[in-house]
């Protein structure tokens, strides 16, 4: 006979999943914002003709990259499946690196964060959806549940975050010719 799964509260209030949401949560919210409002950082950036260039090459990168990424992803998962720390460790590497590459104003960053966009993103959600498989943190009785919440919360800060962002922009000053 196997020992009772804890209650769901205690699962989804753990620290440990109360940080995953977090670090999703963030990570979501950075990536939405940079789906958002890409085409007009280029456009301020430089200018109309090299927005378009660049913003074709995100638009082709995003989902190309993801899918090429899929294979070593895969692999890292598979040969660290025991070992959290190092997977979420890569992704969390290659998303700050991502998201400096999106910050800097020269067009090789630009590219660069553009190209690291789809992996990122595969990379990002793989480990999630690993770390949730994890029968001990998750047990099959509540696993659905407990993700269900997860990404409610996920979602809700990943797609109003980036229009509070704006608004709060807005209300700053920092707008165009502002």
């Amino acid at each position: 006979m196997s020992a009772a799964s804890p209650p769901l509260y205690a699962v989804v209030l753990s620290l440990t999943n109360l940080l995953l949401v977090a670090y999703m949560a963030v990570y979501h919210l950075v990536s939405n914002f940079y789906l958002e409002t890409q085409i007009d950082q280029f456009e301020r950036l430089f200018g109309p003709a090299r927005s378009v260039r660049l913003s074709t090459t995100f638009n082709v990168a995003f989902p190309v990259g993801g899918f090429i990424a899929s294979v070593p992803v895969a692999a890292l998962l598979q040969s660290a499946e025991k070992h959290e720390h190092v997977y979420f460790s890569v992704a969390l590497v290659f998303s700050n690196i991502f998201s400096f590459l999106s910050l800097l104003p020269s067009e090789a960053a630009q590219v660069g964060a553009a190209l690291l966009f789809g992996p990122v993103r595969c990379l990002t959600w793989a480990c999630y959806f690993q770390f949730l498989a994890t029968e001990t943190r998750y047990p099959p009785t509540i696993s659905a549940r407990a993700m269900g919440y997860n990404n409610v919360i996920i979602a809700v800060a990943g797609a109003v975050g980036p229009y509070l962002l704006a608004h709060a922009v807005s209300l700053s000053g920092a707008t165009e010719g502002g």
